[in-house]
């Protein structure tokens, strides 16, 4: 069985560009070198076979990386149109300065990190510092609440019937009073099963991993008996391995080898995610509904799909550009360009592997980063290899982005290949 992750020593290549390397000092770049086990810290290391699906990698502040280019090709609406092509969903704004003092700052502090060492240039990732926790909405449900009161006092009958249905519906087991946190009880479990599941719950549901089936095998009891004893019932146990599965009750274990983890569709007995585009039916073709499918096509977090859903929102951005009202009917010239559009995308289905690393004895691994851009897009992948001792290697994408250049006021190439590797730090 092949890990989902599991690295020990994992360079990271980019070469920049005639653009970039003035901004370096105009080094040339050699072949990489490795950086001995040092991004052990970069990656976390992974077991060998998983409980449900999924994982991530957590970078190391400071982690010294290499560089390499590759070529290749809701409040309202508004919002969701900036987000597709605004730099503002980057953190980066639009400099009016004609001096890009933002970039030459940025830059001037990057290249402090550099290191040139046998002719190899080695640098920091460029960490953002100001980095926002968000607030929980408590206060906001308190006030709903006080407001909530505040008309039924008004309105006796009314409260007595909001009483009345709450304590039917508390004496039926319908609900049930919680706490103010929810998983506390599962962070105060003070065992290894306990630590995991609370760093494992997401949303509705939990992801738990395993060095071998046995292990597995256990944390599936022991996780059952943890939320049992706070009366609730975890189920629908799927596993990549069958071994698992057969050791799952009928009653706890999924009727399905394909399910939904975190939104993306696992199937099981392969060990794939099933990427697919649906198709949602336009009455009228207009700026609201090409907005609304680009949004529905595919639930895509790890960008999998992106050389699929670019030219789509840069449809989006060329009609925005119109000035058309959000529910009038596009021009036919425009209407025939996003039918072709839209038969590329509708029916798509593509089974990917989820492992990005294969385990092999005494393998190395890389770390790969691309970055391009053009006048109309720029774009970042990520790419992971493993290096086994008898020569073979193996690459898998592992996620990529993209964004549509910004349309208040034109980017020049260099430019937007700056924003290329913006793009490419912020993956």
């Amino acid at each position: 069985m092949e890990p989902l992750l599991n690295t020990n020593g994992v360079t990271e290549t980019l070469r920049p560009t005639a653009n970039i390397l003035r901004y370096i000092g105009g080094a040339t770049l050699r072949e990489p070198k490795k950086l001995d086990a040092e991004l052990d810290a970069l990656l976390n290391k992974r077991p060998q076979t998983v409980l449900f699906s999924l994982g991530s990698i957590s970078l190391s502040k400071d982690m010294p990386m290499k560089l390499k280019q590759a070529v290749s090709p809701r409040e309202d609406y508004k919002q969701d149109i900036k987000h597709l092509y605004e730099l503002e969903s980057l953190g980066l704004k639009t400099e009016s300065d004609p001096d890009e003092a933002s970039i030459i700052k940025f830059m001037d502090t990057y290249r402090r990190t550099i290191i040139i060492k046998e002719g190899t240039i080695t640098a920091g990732f460029p960490f953002n510092e100001n980095v926002s926790k968000l607030k929980d909405n408590f206060n906001i449900a308190f006030r709903r609440l006080q407001a909530l009161l505040r008309t039924l006092r008004g309105d006796a009958k009314k409260l007595q019937l909001y009483n009345t249905t709450i304590e039917d519906y508390t004496r039926e087991g319908i609900i049930e009073e919680c706490t103010s946190q929810p998983t506390g009880h599962i962070e105060e479990e003070d065992t290894p099963i306990g630590k995991e599941l609370s760093k494992s719950l997401y949303v509705d549901n939990v992801l738990l991993e395993g060095n071998n089936p046995q292990e597995l095998i256990e944390k599936y009891s022991s996780s059952k008996q943890v939320f049992s004893s706070i009366g609730m019932n975890l189920r629908d146990y799927l596993s990549d391995s069958a071994e698992v599965n057969a050791q799952i009750k009928d009653v706890d274990r999924a009727k399905n080898c394909e399910l939904k983890v975190l939104g993306i569709k696992w199937k099981a007995d392969d060990d794939t995610l099933i990427m697919e585009c649906a198709d949602k039916e336009q009455v009228k073709i207009t700026k609201r509904s090409v907005l609304s499918q680009i949004n529905g096509f595919c639930f895509d977090p790890l960008g999998l799909l992106t050389p699929l859903m670019i030219p789509a929102k840069i449809f989006l951005q060329d009609i925005h550009k119109l000035k058309l009202g959000w529910d009038t009917i596009l021009p036919e010239e425009q209407i025939q360009r996003w039918k072709a559009i839209q038969g590329d995308i509708v029916g798509f289905k593509k089974a990917i592997p989820r492992t990005v690393l294969n385990k092999t004895p005494e393998a190395k691994y890389i770390l790969s980063i691309f970055v391009d851009s053009s006048k109309r897009a720029y774009a970042c992948c990520l790419y992971t290899t493993t290096s086994a001792k008898n020569g073979m290697k193996s690459t898998s994408l592992f996620t990529a982005k993209a964004k549509v250049a910004p349309i208040k006021k034109e980017q020049t190439i260099p430019r937007l290949e700056l924003l290329s590797i913006f793009l490419g730090d912020y993956l």
